[in-house]
Parts: C-alpha cells; structure tokens; sequence
C-alpha cells in the first residue's frame, strides 16, 4: 500500500468526522478551512485514493459519493491527544465492531524496519519468558489479550 499525502490524510480525516461526501463537499470542506485547492484537484485526489482502496465510490454522474473503506480506516493519521480530548459522544470512532476490518488488512501492513523491530521484540520476550511457569506465561499472555 502506497503511503497516503498530506493532503489525502486532510481528505481522510473529513470523511472520518462527515461519513459520505460528494467530491464538491469535500472541496467546501477544505476551501472552508482554508486550504486553496481547486474542485479538479480535489476530484483528482478523490480518485486516486479510490483506486488506492481507502475510499468507496457510489453513485455516478453527478450523483457520486464517496465513503470510506475498511483499508481507508486502518490507514487514517489519527491524533490521539485530540481524539481523547473529545467528550466520547463527539469522537469519530465506529459505535460497534468493524467486520470488515480483518479481511482488509493488507499483507503488507508493516514495512521491514517495523517488521524487524517486532523481530527483535518478539526474541527479547522469548528470552525473558523462557524459564517461567507455564501459569505465569498463561496469565502474562491474558494480561496482554485484555490491554489489546
């Protein structure tokens, strides 16, 4: 998966917050909160992210909307400090489980840097478990099932 602009993750906050927006929505959105972008940019942005799966088209024509996906949730920069600052009821989160979520996820979610940095944590935890009592890895792997 392509890495997403800064301007596609402006586009995939609006969609985080709004839910479904026509492409002139979304170029309001963004001339409203000063960005100097043309409708054609926008449409252009629309598309590719589109194509890239984090965005689902409906409609056609003038009726075309646009949502986001599964894949587009994973892979939207999220501020967790304003996130919490939020009253709960104001949060953008999903109200129940997402299950689509797991069958969107793309093989290659992490890049090899992540992917061996969890290597070498993985090992490290390995090597500190390895002499204890089957009960106390039981309750360290329920302790960390529960914080997940």
């Amino acid at each position: 998966m392509a890495r997403l602009s800064q301007k596609q993750q402006e586009i995939l906050s609006l969609f985080l917050v709004k839910g479904v927006l026509s492409s002139s929505s979304v170029h309001a959105e963004l001339v409203h909160a000063s960005e100097e972008v043309s409708l054609v940019t926008v449409k252009r942005a629309l598309s590719a992210m589109a194509k890239q799966g984090v965005l689902a088209i409906t409609g056609s024509g003038r009726a075309t909307r646009y949502g986001i996906t599964a894949l587009g949730r994973m892979f939207a920069a999220v501020n967790a400090h304003e996130y919490c600052a939020l009253e709960p009821d104001r949060r953008s989160g999903q109200s129940r489980y997402n299950f689509a979520l797991f069958p969107a996820m793309p093989p290659e979610v992490f890049s090899d840097d992540e992917l061996q940095l969890l290597a070498a944590a993985t090992a490290q935890y390995e090597s500190r478990t390895r002499d204890l009592p089957p009960a106390i890895q039981q309750k360290e792997l329920e302790r960390l099932i529960i914080e997940l």
